[in-house]
């Protein structure tokens, strides 16, 4: 597999990753693969991504937790839901993503070890107030999605890039295929490796 492009799609088992470099006697892979949650869920996560942007704003003074609930937006006369996030809705979120990563699609690379890491850090996760967790849940969803970013998990006491996949060069064992695409994106043809 020497002679493959970079940004070649590599079907690994039944995931997808994209080639995005080598090191040493390990090619280094980007996911490929889309994340799909339920309507509820991404709800909550898109609760999450705008706490995180009222953080980088530093607009997060006002915000206060209070029984293990942070109110982000109050419900308003007018129709709108109240917006929050609350260590108990954290909890399950925290457990879904790692029962994601539990499918077939991540499993053989090194997105297990990722899995395995955050199993082990539940606890410390739990311990975490409200605002710490959305910060590791966010982290987590920067991982899942498509493309290149790493999660930084120090706040439970994991790796500051942790989510790297790599795969050894050596793939006679694995189940390995190269997808190839027309320019229009109509017409596919695999190689098995």
């Amino acid at each position: 597999m020497d002679k493959q492009n970079i940004k070649s799609t590599l079907v690994i088992g039944k995931g997808r990753y994209l080639l995005a470099g080598k090191t040493g006697n390990r090619y280094i892979l980007h996911n490929a693969n889309e994340w799909f949650v339920e309507p509820q869920d991404e709800d909550y996560i898109k609760a999450i991504v705008k706490f995180i942007d009222l953080k980088n704003q530093k607009k997060t003074d006002h915000l206060v937790e209070e029984n293990g609930k942070v109110i982000l937006s109050p419900k308003t006369k007018d129709g709108n839901k109240e917006i929050s996030l609350s260590a108990e809705q954290n909890i399950a979120i925290f457990d879904m993503m790692t029962k994601q990563l539990d499918k077939d699609i991540y499993s053989g690379l090194a997105l297990e070890g990722f899995n395995e890491t955050l199993k082990s850090k539940r606890e410390n996760f739990e311990k975490l107030d409200v605002f710490g967790q959305a910060e590791v849940l966010y982290q987590i969803v920067k991982r899942l999605s498509t493309g290149a970013a790493l999660a930084d998990l120090t706040l439970i006491g994991g790796a500051g890039n942790s989510g790297i996949i790599l795969m050894n060069k050596d793939i006679t064992d694995k189940n390995v295929k190269v997808e190839i695409l027309s320019i229009t994106g109509l017409l596919k043809k695999t190689i098995i490796l």
